[in-house]
């Protein structure tokens, strides 16, 4: 006979095996990624006098601070790093947390698997907590595995560990934002994307009061700010670090209190549906698949057009900066740039960052396949006159239009805010540097349907991992000077910084290639294994 502890337990360990697999991707993220910085910051600057020198040109560049946060102690190893990448992993991380909250809380009861939980002894507000506390337990694992990684780099312990607790604090005061959220909307979408409009607003104001003379009081009203001002290996405070703790507390019994004022399967805002009927998109697999997948289209354009604006923005400032550090100049022509004269050529540069997300997307697209076929939503499709590889492969073209899409609206954001302070950045070079992110995205698009046919409840970490693992080596390869048959492994080593430096048009259409010999494994696997749910 079941108790409610036994239920309770039960329900804590289910909603493990669903976050588990994120939470691993992203601990690898965070981890690799500071330990890459710290390294090349190593190589790059050996000497104190050329760390000086650095902490010095970086003093008063506002462009820079605005986008990386203010610079405290860059002379040292951790200073550097966490100037470098608290910013990004504070962003991860507040994905990671919104992301997790929203797919267990909305998500679950959207599915119509909530029901079958609260069948068992246990309460709708157990079942919440349950889920909250499995999240908490990730975030701490996470914590102490990061922790952990940069001691392990050679790190001061203090600061690796009060970085790692910033971060992951990050994590849980966002994964309480969409525990709240997800009592507000009834579906996981509305959920996801207020909490994300809530990161993203927190960014820009941290950007704000990083990039300005005089408002920086506004960094101790964002939690990114919040981050930002525990100051690891430059006079650690943890005491800015509490709200982040206290917020995701508070959350959760906002949370759990909105829970009580409404019925399973409902939101607290009423949603009143406006859209005209486009029945034209209704009539076959194609439009349906693209009018159900325009809202991720335009929510990850977004987010990574924000990005690319932001770059935009700070086309000036950084092309200043390069031009005084010697460094960095030895460091980008390792990366295939020559010219630091021109604000185009930085910024296309700095473009070749936001092929990481959006590779990601193309990977999150295989892994909205697999939702749909583990929710059971795919035996529905599959009953009518629709075949496995005519649904798979109508999903999978969406997703390639989808990446370009994105892409092309984050090189236009890009160039709109170079246009903001008169860079001299032509739109075409931008939009040229948009198209060179695409091959590698479908690359990566193939990996995860290759899995997805396979191992279908694999397919989002092999694709995630692919896409981090090819990443880092490439990030990691240049900075230490690694052998060009190391560098030749990562696809992103073949992602040339147009139009800093010709688009590399073979090793285009090869990726593309892989892709689609990826795509098609993918396809003729789905048709010959029973479909999995979760």
């Amino acid at each position: 006979m079941s108790t409610p502890l036994v239920t309770w337990t039960r329900a804590f360990r289910h909603s493990l095996r669903l976050q588990w697999h994120q939470g691993a991707s992203w601990t690898v993220v965070f981890a690799a990624g500071s330990i890459a910085a710290a390294k090349a910051y190593e190589a790059a600057y050996p000497t104190a006098a050329s760390r000086v020198l650095l902490a010095r040109s970086v003093q008063g560049n506002y462009g820079l601070q605005g986008l990386y946060g203010v610079a405290r102690r860059i002379d040292t190893v951790g200073g550097f790093t966490t100037w470098r990448m608290t910013w990004m992993i504070g962003l991860l991380a507040g994905a990671w947390g919104l992301l997790s909250s929203t797919r267990v809380l909305r998500g679950e009861e959207q599915d119509g698997r909530r029901e079958l939980v609260l069948s068992g002894v246990i309460t709708a507000s157990g079942a919440l907590l349950a889920d909250m506390t499995a999240t908490a337990s990730l975030l701490f694992c996470s914590f102490i595995v990061y922790g952990v990684s940069l001691a392990g780099a050679g790190l001061p312990a203090g600061g690796a560990f009060a970085l790692a607790a910033g971060t992951l604090a990050v994590g849980g005061f966002f994964a309480g934002v969409g525990a709240v959220t997800s009592q507000l909307f009834a579906d996981r979408r509305h959920a996801t994307g207020l909490a994300g409009a809530l990161l993203a607003a927190s960014f820009l104001v941290r950007v704000v009061a990083d990039g300005t003379r005089t408002l920086g009081w506004a960094r101790w009203t964002t939690p990114l700010g919040w981050l930002e001002n525990i100051r690891p290996f430059s006079g650690t405070n943890l005491v800015a670090g509490v709200p982040l703790l206290g917020g995701a507390f508070f959350f959760v019994a906002i949370a759990t209190c909105l829970l009580a004022a409404r019925d399973l399967g409902t939101g607290l805002v009423a949603e009143r549906d406006r859209t005209r009927v486009r029945s034209r998109l209704l009539g076959g697999m194609a439009g349906f698949t693209l009018l159900t997948e325009r809202a991720a289209v335009v929510t990850w354009a977004a987010g990574i057009g924000l990005y690319t604006f932001v770059l935009g923005l700070l086309t000036k400032d950084v092309t200043s900066f390069i031009r005084q550090q010697a460094a960095m100049q030895a460091i980008l022509r390792l990366l295939g740039i020559a010219s630091f004269n021109r604000p185009g050529d930085i910024l296309g540069m700095m473009f070749v960052f936001a092929a990481l997300p959006i590779a990601l997307f193309a990977v999150v697209q295989v892994g909205a396949m697999r939702e749909e076929e583990s929710s059971g939503r795919l035996d529905a499709i599959l009953a009518r006159a629709i075949g496995r590889s005519r649904w798979a492969l109508t999903r999978l073209a969406a997703a390639i239009v989808g990446v370009a899409l994105v892409a092309i609206i984050s090189g236009v954001l890009a160039w709109a805010g170079a246009a903001v302070h008169d860079s001299g950045v032509p739109l075409p070079s931008m939009l040229t540097a948009a198209a060179n992110c695409v091959p590698v995205a479908v690359l990566f698009l193939g990996v995860a349907a290759a899995a997805f046919g396979v191992v279908p409840r694999a397919c989002v970490p092999v694709g995630i991992g692919a896409v981090v693992v090819s990443y880092f080596l490439e990030l990691v390869g240049a900075m230490t000077k690694a052998p060009g048959w190391v560098l030749d492994l990562s696809a992103f080593h073949h992602v040339a910084p147009a139009p800093a430096a010709p688009i590399d048009a073979v090793a285009a259409v090869v990726m593309v290639a892989i892709g689609l010999v990826g795509v098609a494994i993918g396809t003729a696997a789905l048709g010959r294994r029973d479909l999995v749910t979760a």
